[in-house]
């Protein structure tokens, strides 16, 4: 059964580091020093094996390796944490928002779906106006041009949530945390949605 090098984070007062000891029988390690001038210590990665079991070539063979593993799972967390952010956005209104009359308003996926069809109704029954309830709010608007309004807004909620889904895609094929913590979670929305509701 192959044995597992691990390596533990830790910090060494800058007089007291060495980069390779014994001690009792065990040699430790110390990889990827820094000097952290305010602490007046060295940050490293400690190794600590037993003495003449591994060569130093293979302890550093396995520490390229576990660094390789590190990466790859604080990218894949910093990639989660981003497409957190994508959808609280998404769902913020910050996109999830129109103006009607200068009013800030928003219809969700099944509201708009309710009204589009009770208005298309009431159209081919004959009636000239409905009366579409935002909330406490209500317009009273003739049904062709309720339909326009609610047209409206569908096509910005779809735009929206293309523009959301290529977010997403974007960041899940970045290639480093730095791409990922740059990446603008606002761009490429479409303007805000305002409607006139008078003539």
């Amino acid at each position: 059964m192959k044995k597992t090098i691990s390596f533990v984070r830790t910090s060494i007062p800058a007089d007291l580091f060495k980069k390779e000891y014994a001690l009792g029988g065990r040699t430790i390690y110390h990889i990827d020093e820094q000097l952290n001038v305010e602490m007046n210590a060295y940050e490293c990665w400690e190794c600590s094996v037993r003495s003449g079991e591994y060569a130093q070539d293979e302890v550093m063979a396995a520490f390229e390796e576990f660094k390789a593993k590190l990466a790859a799972s604080e990218l894949a967390t910093a990639k989660a944490q981003k497409i957190a952010e994508i959808d609280a956005y998404d769902t913020s209104d910050a996109v999830n928002s129109f103006l009607v009359d200068g009013t800030k308003m928003w219809l969700d996926k099944a509201t708009r779906v309710g009204l589009m069809n009770s208005t298309t109704i009431a159209q081919s029954s004959g009636l000239e106006k409905v009366t579409l309830w935002f909330g406490d709010t209500q317009l009273k608007l003739t049904c062709d041009k309720a339909i326009n309004l609610l047209s409206a807004i569908e096509m910005y909620a779809v735009q929206c949530f293309d523009t959301t889904a290529k977010h997403k895609v974007a960041v899940s094929e970045l290639t480093t945390i730095e791409e990922v913590e740059k990446y603008d979670i606002t761009a490429g929305y479409p303007e805000k949605l305002e409607i006139t509701t008078y003539d």
